[in-house]
């Protein structure tokens, strides 16, 4: 096979997988999954994520983007006690937030609200490096909807 030929086939096998990155609206389920690895040894993997509220609310096309995210997860340690703690305390912090429940860690609700930011910066990024942009589809918006006492969303 020539030199070409390969660049060709790498090319076409990166382009294939940014296009299905787009449709699984990856960069969403990323973030999100970011965030619930906090300061974690390991990322999210498909096992944790499955066990976690944020899988258990989000909608099937949410569920399918986490999975598809977290099915490319590689620990770089074994799992241990404190990340299953940290993803839980994470996890229902999430909740919490989603649940327009009282927080403290302004830190925290920080990083999830600007997790729609780090989105845009990724798309905005790929806009300016990539001929062909594939579009996602935004998931997650229950988690940033706000409710209030009238009834509109803010």
């Amino acid at each position: 096979m020539s030199k070409k030929s390969l660049e060709q086939e790498n090319v076409s096998a990166g382009e294939q997988f940014r296009q299905e990155w787009a449709a699984h609206s990856g960069d969403w389920a990323f973030h999100v999954l970011a965030f619930l690895s906090g300061r974690r040894q390991n990322e999210v993997t498909l096992d944790e994520i499955l066990q976690t509220e944020t899988f258990a609310r989000s909608t099937p096309e949410e569920q399918s983007s986490l999975k598809f995210v977290a099915a490319q997860a590689e620990p770089l340690h074994p799992l241990s006690e404190e990340d299953s703690r940290r993803l839980k305390e994470r996890d229902m912090f999430l909740m919490d937030f989603a649940d327009r429940k009282l927080l403290g860690h302004e830190d925290l609700a920080n990083q999830i609200r600007n997790i729609p930011v780090a989105v845009a910066e990724r798309q905005k990024f790929d806009r300016f490096y990539f001929s062909k942009v594939y579009e996602s589809p935004k998931l997650f918006s229950w988690i940033w909807t706000r409710g209030d006492a009238d009834g509109a969303k803010a």
